[in-house]
């Protein structure tokens, strides 16, 4: 009898509490609930304020008390302009990944434009998911990296463009079940992610070749990488594909960092008269410029150019007039870091490597080739 008079007492006094909790108060319990039990995992946008005050029943200022309150306990992150998103609930500090670039400088301030937007959208992902970003070069301590995933100081690693003496260490952490995704490169143990590059030489080939244009040159860095192979097969195919005779000359492969190549850009051209159009590497396109000049060659009046990619001073924020071949490194960033959460949680399955679709950013330096120019007017 005294047990029921205890347990009637306690439940008259939860029902007390309950009725003197405001509603904001339900609503923060509500969800700060459904976020720790996984209703809402790490990384759900949580629907417009509006939206979510109506499907609450309740005004929108009670909802963005309660939703205060989740930011403060850092279980809900607003982001200006893109939304509120879910963090990770776990407690002590965040969890961190490592973004390890083949030529970084050791300040991200000071990065070039193809790898500062890479660790923006690297950065951008890896706060929604409550992650510590920790930047260093490919080849920095590799030695250490098998010991301090055993300690526990890291959950996986983004590999930028490594070099072949990473391939072996990324090959043994592997082994070890480290969650691993390679931007650029194929190394055994970590899932391959790049921009689609075959489908970027398709976009460009065939707009070139819708306008009139047939032989077409491809300037491009010298290396043996599974990406590069493939994207000048790719390149020769659809010179052939146009019925051009001997397409290898024109390809030209050239170092990196470039040493004085226009000259042997000029070469090429001299020995290829017929060219009326070039798809260049964006590390190149100061020499290809300086052939421009030299030679007295307009654009897009003699030659349709495209630019490969974005540098620091060519690039579609700084009013470029190049047509550009464009792989956003921003949204690589973003696919790396969500490619690695879902390899963590033993959610990804597939070893097939991740390709990114390119865009073709069409600006005023392509044009019919001269020669069509010519019998149109005259028709």
């Amino acid at each position: 009898m005294n047990q029921i008079k205890l347990y009637m007492t306690q439940t008259i006094e939860v029902m007390e509490v309950e009725q003197f909790k405001s509603k904001s108060d339900l609503i923060y319990e509500d969800l700060s609930n459904q976020i720790r039990s996984g209703v809402y995992p790490a990384g759900t946008k949580l629907p417009r304020e509006s939206l979510f005050a109506r499907q609450h029943g309740v005004a929108l200022l009670t909802l963005r008390s309660a939703l205060a309150r989740l930011e403060a306990e850092g279980l809900i992150a607003r982001v200006p302009r893109s939304g509120t998103f879910v963090m990770n609930p776990a407690s002590g500090k965040p969890r961190t990944i490592l973004l390890r670039i083949e030529d970084y400088c050791g300040n991200p301030m000071r990065e070039k434009y193809f790898n500062r937007n890479l660790i923006l959208g690297v950065a951008n992902s890896s706060y929604l998911c409550n992650w510590e970003l920790k930047l260093s070069n490919c080849t920095e301590d590799l030695d250490k990296l098998k010991l301090r995933y055993r300690k526990g100081e890291y959950l996986g690693i983004i590999w930028d463009r490594p070099p072949a003496d990473c391939f072996p260490v990324i090959e043994e952490l592997g082994k070890l079940q480290v969650p691993q995704v390679c931007i650029n490169r194929q190394a055994a143990g970590s899932l391959p992610l790049s921009c689609d590059y075959c489908e970027a030489i398709r976009l460009a080939m065939r707009f070139l070749r819708d306008i009139g244009h047939r032989e077409i040159m491809l300037i491009d860095i010298d290396r043996n990488s599974p990406v590069f192979v493939d994207r000048r097969k790719e390149f020769l195919d659809q010179l052939r594909f146009s019925g051009v005779e001997r397409p290898e000359e024109c390809l030209l492969r050239l170092e990196y960092p470039p040493r004085d190549c226009w000259l042997a850009i000029a070469e090429r051209f001299r020995r290829r008269p017929g060219i009326t159009a070039a798809i260049v590497s964006h590390t190149h396109m100061d020499d290809f410029l300086r052939y421009v000049e030299e030679a007295r060659i307009g654009i897009p009046g003699d030659l349709s150019v495209i630019q490969w990619g974005e540098s620091d001073h060519h690039n579609l924020k700084n009013d470029m007039k190049f047509s550009t071949l464009t792989e956003s490194r921003f949204a690589i960033g973003e696919r790396a870091v969500e490619l690695l959460k879902q390899l963590a949680e033993d959610s990804f399955r597939s070893c097939e490597p991740q390709l990114l679709t390119p865009q073709l950013v069409m600006r005023s330096s392509c044009a019919l080739p001269r020669n069509m120019k010519f019998v149109t007017v005259a028709s």
